[in-house]
């Protein structure tokens, strides 16, 4: 798992965390007798789920907010509009995340709050009731709009079938039909004037969205939403299914237009089409064809992402602006094809450069086995090898002078080979580094068994051996100073590391997520460790300081999270033993 999932995943985990937190602070329940007379007039025939509640008072101490007490939360939910003789006026920010059993809910007056986000995978739930007296909201066919009904704010998400706007709407709030997975249509009436971004996403049930004739910003042509001059492609419903061939007059594919169109499986764009724009096709995991017109002027970012079936991309002469990560994770693209006479782009062997053909900008993810960069190529790009995850080998000319990050989430390169005549690069055991080979740059990710480090090599690059999965063990040479931030991170195989006796600052995340490795051995000469340097290390039982007690209590530790995770519970010195305290045990 790269860092940029991983860090994803932590932040929707705190997100979940925090909601936890809330709840277990807020105060304690009453008997359902304590609440039964305190619903507002519009609900006083139902029966408040008490039991299934937490309700914390507010910073002013003039009311309370609500939330569900578990996740474990079912059926129906009534709201009492007070407790404790108080107004219960909002809804806390994560009240029903994942409650996903619930299947309706009634809202009283008094609330004058509702975070939608607190709704997030409550897939059962289908409807939602506002009492009348309410000042703030209302309700239409169990959503939820403002007091006026000209704002559609949300869409339960178990809702089936057919659902038609209000015809008082004129906004539909973004995120409104979110996650909305059974709704196979959706009915906009003439007053609606704008659709917030993403107002429609993951309805992957949706098959039609139907604009009233009326409509002087919208029009739909067989399901497919676009402006009322159709020369905008806005959005095609989620559950569109085989091939599609977009209207004469569309010169723009909006943002996000095709976004996880999963059915599609070939599109059709007509000539006179000018910009496709940022993550229009994202997502389009069935998609093997799709043309772009000889009128494109500019592809724009992600757009293609996550297309897996697409194996070939023709980009014509005419497109001056190609976003880089138009085609990340684009699994089976084998080749981009680009047009003779084409003035800022050009191709070879299917790989995408720079007109003059000097630049490497991008390797298509779906290339298999070995790739030879082409001659008279002096730069390599920065991600421009990002998940060729089928590649084995990359063979470097003489003519590069430049290689910068390319080479990650690439599992199966085992080898990089640099001719001899290169100036500027080298290869050994098919590890590159720089021509003196006194810089280790980067170890293919492929590479297994056993590595021995070079003598010569005194310089580490950051993320040198990132994600050499099937490595077992790796040996540093004397002379080497600094262990880089990232150098081992997620070498998952690893089960020994020897470090040499020069070695000083031991960067951050260094070793992160090396789950084999049951031991280390630090030398004396360590003065520093950064954050999360052995973090993730689940295996690690010793650690061993070859200096005193008093040069480990010196070591500089630029965080106390740096042995997280671990099994070692104090570090072994040459005069006795340190206790390991993480930052969560200091708390």
């Amino acid at each position: 798992m790269n860092r940029r999932v991983l860090f994803g995943l932590s932040l929707f985990a705190l997100m979940l965390s925090a909601c936890g937190n809330a709840s277990s602070s807020a105060e304690s329940l009453p008997s359902s007798s304590d609440v039964s007379s305190s619903l507002s007039e519009g609900s006083s025939t139902l029966t408040p789920t008490l039991e299934k509640l937490r309700f914390q008072l507010l910073p002013d101490g003039k009311s309370y907010e609500v939330m569900a007490l578990s996740k474990d939360i079912e059926g129906a939910v009534v709201i009492p509009a007070t407790y404790q003789g108080l107004p219960v006026t909002r809804f806390h920010d994560c009240a029903f995340t994942e409650c996903d059993k619930i299947t309706s809910i009634d809202i009283p007056s008094t609330i004058a709050y509702i975070d939608f986000d607190g709704f997030l995978f409550t897939r059962l739930l289908e409807r939602v009731t506002i009492d009348p007296e309410n000042a703030v909201y209302s309700s239409y066919d169990g959503a939820i709009l403002d007091k006026e009904q000209a704002e559609f704010l949300f869409c339960p998400a178990g809702k089936k079938g057919t659902y038609s706007i209000p015809d008082s709407v004129l906004l539909v709030r973004a995120l409104a039909f979110s996650d909305c997975a059974k709704l196979t249509a959706i009915n906009i009436p003439a007053s609606v004037t704008k659709i917030g971004d993403n107002a429609f996403s993951e309805c992957l049930s949706l098959l039609s969205l139907n604009v009233d004739k009326a409509n002087r910003a919208f029009s739909s042509v067989e399901g497919v939403l676009l402006n009322k001059t159709q020369t905008t492609i806005i959005l095609c419903p989620p559950g569109k299914k085989g091939s599609y061939l977009a209207p004469s007059s569309v010169d723009t594919i909006e943002k996000s237009a095709f976004h996880e169109c999963r059915f599609l499986t070939s599109i059709e764009l007509p000539r006179g089409l000018l910009t496709i724009r940022a993550f229009a096709f994202m997502g389009c995991s069935a998609l093997f064809s799709i043309n772009i017109p000889d009128t494109v002027v500019a592809i724009e970012e992600c757009a293609f992402k996550e297309c897996t079936e697409l194996q070939s991309i023709r980009i014509p002469a005419s497109v001056d602006a190609l976003d880089l990560s138009a085609f990340e994770c684009c699994y089976a693209l084998e080749a981009i094809n680009v047009d003779a006479g084409n003035q800022y782009y050009s191709s070879n062997q299917g790989a995408l450069l720079n007109e003059e053909g000097t630049q490497l900008l991008l390797c298509p993810a779906g290339k298999q086995g070995a790739f030879i960069v082409p001659s008279g190529v002096t730069s390599i790009l920065d991600w421009s090898f990002d998940y060729c995850a089928k590649l084995t080998s990359v063979h470097i000319p003489e003519s590069v002078a430049e290689i910068g990050d390319a080479f990650r989430f690439c599992p199966a390169i085992s080898a990089f080979y640099v001719a001899e005549e290169n100036a500027h690069y080298s290869s050994k055991e098919g590890v590159l580094f720089n021509k003196d080979a006194t810089i280790l740059l980067h170890c293919p990710s492929g590479k297994s068994g056993d590595y021995d480090i070079p003598s010569g090599v005194i310089t580490l690059q950051p993320s040198c051996f990132d994600e050499c999965a099937l490595l077992e063990s790796v040996t540093l040479p004397e002379g080497i100073a600094t262990l880089p931030k990232y150098a081992f991170y997620l070498c998952e195989k690893i089960s020994r590391v020897t470090l040499p006796s020069t070695l000083k600052p031991i960067g951050d995340s260094a070793f992160y997520g090396c789950s084999s490795l049951p031991s280390i051995v630090l030398p004396a000469s360590v003065n520093e460790i950064g954050s999360m340097a052995f973090g993730g290390c689940q295996a690690l039982a010793s650690i061993t300081f070859l200096g005193t007690k008093a040069q480990w209590n010196a070591v500089n530790f630029l965080d106390e999270d740096w042995a997280s995770g671990i099994l070692a519970t104090s570090v072994s010195c040459s005069d006795g033993a340190v206790p390991i305290v993480t930052q969560g045990e200091e708390e």
